[in-house]
């Protein structure tokens, strides 16, 4: 998951199975914003659907009171974050 214009030294992003348990996650500034990377438990995994997750954003800086809006965009790829990163990276 790619979180556009999102400011990771402000913000804290963290991915949550659906019995509130951590899912292994990696999660690295890219550009202007960030990417979270992770792979479904078979507990989560749901074959052509979402998963059962919670995704929440806890700011780690002085962020303005009321609701924040980001944009964002998935890309589902069988390398490691890294990987997928430089392939997408010498694509354009």
């Amino acid at each position: 998951m790619f979180f556009d214009d999102m400011d990771p030294a402000l913000w804290k992003v963290s991915l949550y199975g659906r019995n509130g348990d951590l899912a292994s996650q990696q999660v690295s500034p890219v550009g202007k914003g960030m990417v979270l990377s992770f792979r479904p438990s078979r507990g989560n995994y749901r074959e052509k659907d979402i998963g059962d997750y919670t995704l929440p954003f806890d700011s780690v800086g002085w962020v303005e009171r009321g609701r924040h809006t980001f944009a964002t965009h998935l890309e589902v790829s069988a390398y490691p974050q890294a990987e997928h990163l430089r392939r997408m990276t010498t694509r354009r």
